[in-house]
């Protein structure tokens, strides 16, 4: 059994990228921790549980049932309840990290997070599994090797949100929307990865 972290924002992730793989590791035998920038409980982003103004696109758009039901499970699990604040994190003390994403603006406190950087730098630094999806991999990518100064995915293929998929989200949705679906509207998970 390995203990693996979640870091997540305090509010807007995505509930299909940190229920479904929580649930998955968790029937595994894993014990699975999770990590807020407050060390209070956080929130999914309600839009994708309710499907809340995706219009015609809702049912397309929104995290699917088999999501939306892990994470009710998850909201009653004591690690989710009882999260680590990013400040008392210690790389040691876990097997694997795991980066989810979402698009809500919320996440920023999550990518932008300089104490969270560092933990995911020193995770590749010790040789340890990093996971990450979507704009979780733009946190891998903001993060920084000392000995290097490079991000530390710089010798690595990796896997992100295609531009496309971002962009096509965006204007299906960005009449009522707006950028919604752009958390950085200048630039996007492909573009950010790539430079890294």
């Amino acid at each position: 059994m390995s203990r693996i972290l979640i870091p997540i924002p305090s509010y807007g992730f995505d509930p299909t990228e940190v229920a479904i793989p929580w649930k998955l590791l968790s029937q595994d035998g894993h014990d699975v921790e999770f990590a807020t920038p407050d060390g209070e409980t956080a929130s999914a982003d309600q839009r994708m549980l309710s499907g809340d103004g995706l219009g015609i696109w809702k049912h397309t758009l929104r995290a699917r049932q088999d999501a939306i039901d892990a994470c009710h499970e998850m909201e009653n699990d004591n690690s989710f309840r009882h999260p680590v604040n990013y400040v008392n994190l210690i790389e040691s003390h876990f097997d694997a990290i795991f980066l989810p994403g979402g698009h809500d603006k919320g996440v920023k406190d999550f990518l932008e997070s300089p104490l969270l950087q560092k933990v995911v730098a020193n995770f590749f630094s010790a040789g340890k599994p990093v996971a990450a999806i979507c704009h979780g991999v733009v946190l891998a990518a903001r993060s920084i090797d000392d000995d290097t100064g490079k991000s530390v995915i710089f010798n690595y293929k990796t896997t992100a949100l295609l531009k496309s998929q971002e962009r096509l989200a965006y204007n299906l949705t960005r009449l009522w929307l707006k950028d919604y679906y752009l958390t950085y509207p200048g630039m996007t998970v492909e573009d950010e990865v790539k430079a890294a």
